[in-house]
């Protein structure tokens, strides 16, 4: 092809994952018609088509743009060509938004955009994202809005968590996240952390345990390596597909919060399927598995080791159309506060929890570990809000925060 043309100009069509060919249509469409009317040749910055293109060349309208914003921001992207009636964004500087009712239309604002903008290339962004993240950790993430104000407890009160759901519902993403919610350390903390990392450390670190990983793995180094997540975070995805020894040292670690005699004082944040088939609480796949088969899945991974969660959360499937698509506020200074508090209060305090928390489980009363953490929940919640103490209410919240799925009732 190259000898008979040599000089053809090119336009790269990126697709997402999946895509069905309504969604192949559209942009594929403009790119034939851009070489049609020779602006391939402009060297325009990219352009993004959202949305499907339907029967007669008609794009259809999206229900919202959601994070398409910080998207155009991340690739470079100056025009987005849209189906009429979706939900416009606020003004964003470098980046035109057009609502197109066909395709003819949306080919008249591709050639417009690209003679006036003819040899520019926007700058891709890549302080966005890490700007983004600390100011909003949750940023681009849609819904989820249980297992975000979840994320921020656990931080605050330095507490253990497990999400479990479906794949594809936001564990992983949600988990990735949880670093950005930590307060800066003090200098006593970062010192400390300079000495086991072996070199200057000024944020909180981060660790994680990937499938696969072997014991050996973890004391790995002169410090073993599972203990860079001391004063941070030790991250345990895919639980469910980690080896049995990994699952009995984190039951450990968080028992002792050590290894190997160094200190692993760290919050853990894991995530799991739901169930062996990995359907359960998923909107759009069915789950074949028995009661039977999802206690022992679940018997599988361990009951020392999920009794030793505070908190575990369901993150399910949303419909997007629905979720809410909003910034999250997060009060980094009321989780700093929150947690200088946790390291001055006496267990006797929690303790005295307990008769609260009797009188609210009734039947429904578990160990005294479960006990004992729950009263550590209603206590954190009640410090992030600023309550002098924990009221019935709180308490109940806090034990919502641990439902199995045993306790969600999916079958």
């Amino acid at each position: 092809m190259r000898s008979f043309l040599p000089s053809l100009p090119k336009a790269t069509v990126q697709l997402p994952h999946l895509s069905t060919i309504e969604e192949m249509a559209a942009p594929l469409a403009l790119a034939l018609l851009a070489y049609e009317k020779h602006i391939l040749e402009l060297q325009a910055p990219s352009v993004l088509c959202f949305g499907p293109l339907g029967l007669g060349g008609v794009l259809k309208a999206t229900p919202s743009l959601r994070d398409i914003p910080s998207l155009c921001k991340r690739q470079g992207i100056g025009l987005v060509l849209i189906g009429r009636s979706t939900q416009l964004p606020d003004a964003i500087e470098g980046i035109q938004f057009h609502e197109c009712d066909t395709l003819d239309e949306a080919g008249s604002h591709l050639c417009k955009y690209c003679v006036l903008h003819q040899g520019e290339q926007m700058h891709f962004s890549e302080t966005d994202d890490a700007t983004d993240t600390r100011d909003d950790p949750f940023v681009n993430i849609i819904g989820l809005k249980q297992a975000k104000q979840a994320l921020i407890y656990a931080a605050a009160g330095n507490l253990p968590i497990l999400l479990y759901g479906p794949p594809g519902a936001g564990k992983s993403l949600l988990l990735s996240r949880i670093a950005s919610l930590l307060p800066s350390p003090g200098s006593e903390i970062k010192q400390e952390l300079s000495a086991l990392h072996g070199h200057r450390v000024e944020r909180r670190p981060s660790f994680s345990i990937d499938v696969g990983m072997r014991q050996a793995d973890l004391y790995r180094g002169s410090v073993p390596s599972i203990c860079k997540a001391h004063e941070g975070v030790l991250i345990v995805d895919e639980l469910s597909h980690q080896k049995p020894n990994i699952r009995t040292t984190l039951t450990s670690v968080m028992d002792v919060q050590a290894f190997g005699g160094y200190p692993l004082r760290t919050l853990v944040a894991s995530a799991t399927n739901a169930c062996p088939c990995a359907n359960l609480g998923s909107l759009d796949r069915i789950c074949r598995c028995s009661e039977l088969q999802i206690d022992a899945f679940w018997a599988k991974l361990g009951h020392p080791l999920i009794d030793r969660f505070a908190i575990a959360i369901a993150v399910t499937s949303e419909n997007l159309l629905t979720s809410e698509v909003t910034t999250t506020s997060i009060d980094h200074e009321r989780i700093e506060t929150v947690r200088a508090l946790h390291m001055h209060r006496s267990e006797q305090e929690i303790l005295g929890l307990l008769p609260l928390y009797t009188k609210v489980a009734g039947s429904t009363q578990q160990s005294f570990r479960r006990s004992y953490l729950c009263c550590k929940v209603a206590r954190t919640i009640a410090d992030f809000e600023g309550k002098e103490s924990v009221t019935q209410v709180i308490m109940e919240e806090a034990m919502q925060l641990y439902l199995l799925p045993e306790d969600r009732h999916y079958h």
